[in-house]
């Protein structure tokens, strides 16, 4: 019998992985939300530390400032202005103050409305002068 008499069965199977791309584009895209927002809430070499697992992160600092903010009159001006101006002002005011921690290597932990909180000296990559500036 020769091959061409043969009778040849042949089999395709063809999977749609399109929803599989769909997750793995998701599941990329809320790992890096999720990565984006540790670094706002922890700095960076903190970040690092505790995404390679350690659970106790303390560590000792000699020359550390610490800097909170608070506007004086911040309720009774918003009772005046409208919340167009009051956000206006406040996003000016935050930007300013992100502006001198970039400037001057200081680690912003957290704003509520118009509370500012950051930490300069706490870091050994950081700038060791920063009582001096």
């Amino acid at each position: 019998m020769s091959f061409y008499n043969r009778k040849t069965k042949i089999a395709c199977f063809v999977k749609d992985i399109t929803n599989e791309k769909k997750q793995t584009t998701l599941i990329a895209d809320e790992k890096k939300k999720s990565e984006e927002l540790l670094l706002n809430i922890l700095p960076l070499p903190v970040a690092i530390r505790l995404k390679q697992g350690e659970t106790s992160i303390c560590e000792k600092f000699n020359d550390v400032t610490v800097f909170f903010s608070d506007m004086v009159g911040f309720t009774v001006m918003s009772s005046i202005m409208s919340p167009n101006e009051l956000i206006v002002l406040l996003n000016d005011i935050v930007h300013n103050f992100d502006h001198l921690t970039e400037k001057y290597y200081i680690d912003k932990i957290k704003t509520i409305g118009d509370a500012y909180f950051c930490v300069a000296g706490a870091h050994a990559s950081r700038a060791s002068d920063h009582t001096e500036e």
